[in-house]
């Protein structure tokens, strides 16, 4: 029986979701970014950027949701609007990510699906999801959920780092 619980998120929740964004980058991306770039990740940083794109998602037509379980914020997604000129796709899934202790349990399914849902609302119907490369567990991930990898592309993080990403699609059923 489930006991999580999916929510739209709330300017209240920007600290959580800034402790959830960076364990979970220093947790999934261990061996494929640079140990400095993941050390310095900041949550009272982060904190602060999640409270400004909390803000101002509204207007940028962007949604996210966090996950509950057991009481307290396990995880985070948001999606909108494709960012970028990737045809056919009119919309992004821009992030999915959970405390490295929550994976494993359904929990990012959950988020996949409510994303999916909250764009398919809006009749956006072709999603796309950048991944790092070497990701093998997310890629897998979205790869499970009938993504297909249509795209490559060199991401710049920072002032130094740059990484190679693969985007995977979803289009609706031919009619």
């Amino acid at each position: 029986m489930a006991t999580y619980r999916i929510r739209a998120a709330e300017n209240r929740d920007a600290a959580a979701i800034a402790r959830i964004h960076v364990l979970s980058w220093q947790s999934a991306y261990q061996g494929l970014m640079p140990e400095a770039f993941l050390q310095q990740l900041n949550i009272a940083q982060r904190t602060q950027q999640w409270r400004a794109w909390l803000q101002a998602m509204p207007s940028k037509q962007e949604e996210a949701w966090v996950i509950e379980d057991g009481g307290q914020l396990a995880g985070f997604a948001c999606c909108g609007l494709i960012r970028g000129e990737f045809e056919p796709f009119d919309s992004e899934i821009y992030a999915i990510y959970l405390l490295p202790e929550k994976q494993q349990r359904g929990l990012g399914s959950a988020l996949f699906s409510a994303c999916r849902q909250a764009l398919q609302q809006r009749d956006l119907q072709r999603h796309l999801v950048w991944v790092l490369r070497d990701n093998q567990p997310a890629r897998q991930f979205y790869a499970a959920r009938g993504g297909s990898p249509c795209f490559e592309r060199r991401q710049r993080l920072g002032d130094t780092l740059e990484v190679d990403e693969v985007g995977y699609g979803w289009l609706p059923p031919a009619v």
